[in-house]
């Protein structure tokens, strides 16, 4: 684990390389940047602690299986779209493409993922998922925090 002292210094490193995407130097100052080499040679940084669940991660407060179950949700919200994006359009219908299943959309595997966290942990426990993973809304109640980490501690 990197130490306290370490992230510092690698937020406050100026990097001046160039064919890169490194950033601005305010990304390096409010986030914990690691830059690592591509294939390619050149350098790529990428933000270590952009969401709540990477800063969990970090303090040590989550495990990496339970960060990983929380990517899951997020990966389930954006496949329910959730998240603006731009329009598909090779996926517009015509009348040779057939509608998929409504019971394998991406909005209802996102609905039984919540229905189990509602079995398992109650509302409660759905809506500290959807405020603090889904929605990225940090918070410092140590209650919350503990009741995020047992929902992602059970088996979804």
């Amino acid at each position: 684990m990197i130490s306290i002292c370490q992230k510092r210094s690698s937020r406050t490193k100026k990097q001046t390389t160039t064919g890169s995407d490194l950033g601005s130097r305010q990304v390096h100052t409010q986030h914990v940047v690691s830059v690592e080499t591509l294939e390619t040679g050149l350098p790529r940084a990428t933000v270590k602690d952009q969401l709540f669940i990477d800063k969990l991660l970090m303090a040590d407060v989550i495990t990496v299986s339970q960060h990983a179950r929380a990517e899951h949700f997020i990966e389930l919200a954006q496949r329910a779209r959730f998240y603006l994006s731009s329009p598909n359009m090779a996926g517009v219908r015509s009348s040779s493409v057939k509608p998929t299943d409504m019971y394998s959309s991406g909005l209802m595997r996102f609905h039984r993922a919540m229905k189990r966290v509602l079995r398992l942990h109650g509302q409660e426990g759905v809506d500290v998922v959807n405020e603090h993973i889904i929605e990225n809304r940090p918070t410092n109640v140590s209650a919350r925090i503990q009741l995020l980490v047992q929902v992602l501690g059970s088996k979804q």
